[in-house]
């Protein structure tokens, strides 16, 4: 009876969510885009254990179908755009920078935790430290749009940080799908290829099947039930969801005819699903009022070194650009936001893998979300210096 009165209650919040995010959206703008998201959170905490007690352990696994599903849309959704094609219009130097900025984040993250989680936060097991360090690769392109729709004009510092914002998502997402599969050290081969071959064949698969098909409902119904099922053997096998249909997506983006059209499928479901994988981030919490205390400090302690160590990493590239090209880079490498759903979604799927207890995923969501609210008026005051002096010589 519990599992039918979940489910009627996540239908409820996403199908009336969706709407509201989109006109308030509207109405106060995109740059409190990530508060709408940390209010579903909570919405679904209030169901949760720790709440309601709605979203119980039993019920959260009779849903594992829809939790899979959510995270594989993310994956592809992330990656369906990704035309190896076009990197050859990228300039050699964005890409370089994406490289170094991404991959000074995840070594000061990845060796900083490493050495933290080994001696003054013993709780943590190692593979939580390579989880932050993959998280902190993805980027955001929330307060991109912000500076594009404030100032009214693009330029080429504005198209030089939108695809250092694009292969930042994408690194971030593959990296993260990487690390999971060597969760089991002995069997890094075995995930590593059932990723590879069920992530290629759904993606070729998908292009079968929307070759034919005419209707657009047609079309919806072919990617929906392939991300749905890959999904699903993704999660039997014990193999990332997310991971796994990041792959379908770079297959589509570069083999299919009609890679647009899937993107357009995609997208459609965007507030939906991304009420969904908030929801359901909130419902995977099991926090007793009396542990608070307990939570609260090392979640503070991880989230503000999380922020020092990421930013160190990324004015690391930044300063070794400056030593190879003579160029400044500080203001780009500050302005790169973490991007909050696949923060989410990346715990949400360690979680369902079993390489994180609740114990570890209660600290970590406060330790993320205590970084996303200190970063974000940081990042904007990096960006706006970073874009300043470009639009002031284009006006």
């Amino acid at each position: 009876m519990k599992i039918f009165l979940a489910l009627f209650i996540l239908a409820a919040i996403v199908l009336f969510g969706a709407p509201v995010v989109k006109f308030t959206r509207s109405k106060l703008g995109i740059e409190k885009t990530p508060f709408y998201g940390i209010m579903f959170v909570f919405i679904g905490i209030l169901f949760s254990q720790t709440g309601l007690n709605i979203f119980t352990d039993d019920v959260l696994l009779q849903i594992l179908p829809i939790i899979g599903f959510s995270l594989g849309w993310l994956g592809f959704l992330i990656t369906i755009d990704f035309d190896v094609r076009l990197i050859k219009k990228i300039d050699t130097r964005d890409i370089a920078y994406s490289l170094l900025f991404s991959g000074g984040a995840f070594l000061a993250v990845g060796i900083g935790f490493t050495l933290i989680f080994g001696t003054f936060l013993r709780g943590f097991p190692q593979s939580t430290a390579w989880l932050l360090a993959a998280l902190s690769v993805a980027t955001s392109p929330i307060l991109l749009r912000l500076m594009i729709r404030k100032e009214r004009k693009r330029s080429f510092k504005i198209e030089q940080l939108s695809l250092i914002t694009v292969l930042g998502g994408i690194l971030g997402v593959l990296v993260y799908g990487i690390i999971t599969c060597f969760l089991e050290q002995h069997a890094w081969w075995r995930n590593l290829g059932l990723a590879l071959v069920i992530g290629i064949s759904s993606g070729l698969f998908i292009n079968m099947m929307v070759i034919g098909a005419r209707k657009h409902n047609e079309m919806l119904l072919f990617v929906y039930g392939i991300i749905f099922l890959s999904s699903g053997l993704s999660g039997l096998l014990k193999i990332s969801p997310l991971f796994v249909n990041a792959i379908t997506g770079i297959v589509v983006a570069n083999s299919s005819l009609k890679r647009s059209r899937v993107a357009a499928i995609l997208n459609e479901a965007e507030q939906l699903m991304m009420v969904l994988i908030y929801v359901l981030f909130g419902a995977l919490w099991s926090v007793r009022l009396e542990n608070m205390k307990q939570i609260l400090l090392p979640a503070l302690i991880i989230g503000f070194i999380y922020f020092l160590l990421r930013y160190f990493g990324k004015l690391f590239g930044s300063f070794l650009i400056k030593i190879f090209s003579g160029e400044n880079t500080f203001a780009l490498a500050g302005s790169l936001l973490c991007q909050t759903s696949v923060l989410f979604a990346a715990l949400i799927d360690f979680r369902m893998l079993g390489a994180s207890s609740a114990f570890i995923m209660n600290r970590l969501f406060l330790a993320l979300f205590v970084s996303v609210l200190v970063a974000m008026p940081a990042a904007r005051y990096f960006m706006e210096a970073y874009l300043k002096k470009d639009f002031q010589r284009n006006v």
